[in-house]
């Protein structure tokens, strides 16, 4: 497990991290991972998606918000057949505007019906209906690390942040991430936005109380 030595933690494990810090836990946790072989990772994701199909949050959300996974995080492919066939509309993240917005989209057909970015990912085409509405949706955001707090740390785009900043969604926040990844501590500053709960595939999290419970 990362630990600093010489850092001024504040309380409840906060950690006004630099950009090197970020990039160190960001470089440790990508070793880690692609430590894991493909057979590992399989199961892994599989007993994600169980847990979090298994969500008291799950039954009632009527937007299941994901992603298509990239390189080496979570795929949750299965969660998203599953919340089709359970009748609810999946929403996707789609890059905008300067490169820097990111906005949610509806997607019935995947990854089919999805176009590749220029950066590799696969993401909803522009015609695709737009979501407004997340005040019942289960909002599953990916991650590097993630504290038991529910401090999140991305690759350092800054998309996920931007997005919870502005989006003020109403939904239940969820961290998705491999044991490996959750961690006692992280190193995160103030334009960090935490989720409320973080899903490996060894446990589920609650970092702090869904508004809508």
């Amino acid at each position: 497990m990362y630990e600093a030595s010489g850092i001024d933690r504040r309380p409840f494990f906060y950690w006004n991290g630099t950009v090197k810090e970020k990039e160190t836990v960001r470089d440790e946790i990508r070793r880690q991972i692609e430590g894991l072989s493909p057979e590992d990772r399989i199961v892994m994701d599989a007993q994600i998606a169980t847990h979090i199909t298994h969500l008291p949050f799950w039954e009632t959300s009527s937007v299941v918000v994901g992603y298509m996974a990239i390189g080496d995080e979570v795929d949750l492919q299965a969660v998203l057949r599953a919340s089709v066939q359970a009748g609810k509309r999946v929403a996707l993240p789609r890059v905008e505007g300067s490169g820097t917005e990111m906005a949610l989209r509806s997607v019935t057909d995947f990854p089919a019906g999805l176009e590749r970015h220029a950066h590799g990912f696969l993401q909803p085409t522009a015609d695709a209906p737009k979501i407004t509405d997340l005040s019942s949706a289960l909002l599953l955001i990916p991650g590097r690390a993630f504290d038991r707090s529910g401090h999140r740390l991305g690759r350092g785009g800054g998309y996920y942040d931007r997005f919870l900043a502005d989006a003020e969604p109403g939904g239940v926040t969820v961290g998705v991430g491999y044991a490996l990844q959750l961690r006692s501590h992280i190193p995160i500053d103030d334009l960090d936005r935490p989720v409320q709960i973080v899903i490996t595939d060894s446990e589920t999290c609650f970092c702090t109380r869904p508004k809508n419970t």
